[in-house]
């Protein structure tokens, strides 16, 4: 999908763990790049075709001391629009960052970190409502257990009620949600250090998961998984507003800029002219779990 808007030659897949290690590779591909800008998009994440575009564009508009643009994202586990897994990067201020990106490999969000500490040397983050796309659909079971078993410990402590209570309540009908439930249940006995890691708590997650008799998804062939799937989730979402309020207090408040809303007929050839001017501006950062078994998204072909 992605490829249908960006030069697959500025396309780069990372491995580094944990995540502090691959915000610090993101941030050094982007400072060596030349480019202007490096959007970064998790693994768990699948792109709405235009809300990327529109993200891209909005960042086109900003001035020099914004280093970071956010969108944002329907999420499966936490039922609610939601900034999670894409940002925009200036990468003249990339040096900067990779500066002040900080060394504890504990810390649950690292990326925000460097967002703060950026900000304290002024350069802020623009957080937008525009929506990009999807987060947590279509991933295997033993990483839903494990990114549950740190929503627990990583989201407002009002909140993990609703979330526990929100994947029990949907684990008959979506056995996705009964693996939520393993590994919020899991989380929350938890009393060691957390670490942002792919294999994180991996182990425990199958064994767990293979007691309990859930079976391991296969892998979705990409070719089949197109944009178009991605929409209609994203028309069929329905938003937790109790959980909406809780993780955003504001939320009725206007501090979100909003960003005009783009008319459906003359978007192909907004795309393209958009495109034409900021082609060989952009090196996108892809987690490694977008091209591979992570996502369950597979080429056949490679």
């Amino acid at each position: 999908m992605i490829k249908e808007y960006f030069n697959p030659d500025h396309l780069v897949t990372i491995a580094e763990r944990p995540f502090t290690a691959a915000v610090k590779k993101s941030f050094s591909l982007g400072a060596e790049s030349g480019v202007k800008w490096t959007i970064c998009i998790d693994a768990d994440v699948l792109l709405e075709k235009e809300g990327i575009l529109s993200l891209l564009e909005f960042a086109e508009d900003t001035d020099e001391h914004i280093f970071c643009i956010q969108g944002q994202v329907y999420d499966k586990l936490i039922p609610i629009k939601r900034a999670a897994g894409n940002h925009i990067y200036r990468n003249l201020l990339m040096l900067k960052a990779l500066e002040v990106i900080p060394a504890d490999v504990t810390l649950k969000r690292p990326e925000s970190e460097t967002t703060r500490a950026m900000k304290a040397l002024g350069y802020f983050t623009y957080q937008t409502n525009i929506l990009v796309g999807i987060h947590d659909f279509e991933q295997f079971h033993s990483d839903i257990f494990r990114k549950c078993f740190i929503h627990v410990n990583k989201h407002e402590k009002a909140l993990v009620p609703l979330i526990i209570d929100h994947w029990y309540a949907n684990r008959a009908e979506d056995n996705d949600f009964e693996s939520a439930w393993l590994g919020g249940l899991a989380g929350k006995s938890h009393e060691g250090d957390l670490i942002i890691d792919q294999n994180f708590q991996r182990e425990a997650a199958q064994k767990l998961l293979s007691f309990k008799a859930i079976q391991e998804k296969k892998a979705i062939d990409i070719s089949v998984f197109e944009s178009r799937q991605v929409e209609m989730i994203i028309r069929s979402f329905e938003i937790d507003s109790a959980m909406l309020k809780l993780k955003n207090p504001r939320v009725e408040q206007i501090y979100l800029k909003d960003f005009p809303s783009i008319k459906k007929v003359n978007s192909r050839e907004r795309i393209v002219n958009f495109m034409k001017r900021v082609f060989g501006k952009i090196l996108i950062v892809l987690g490694r779990k977008m091209i591979n078994l992570q996502l369950r998204l597979t080429n056949p072909n490679e």
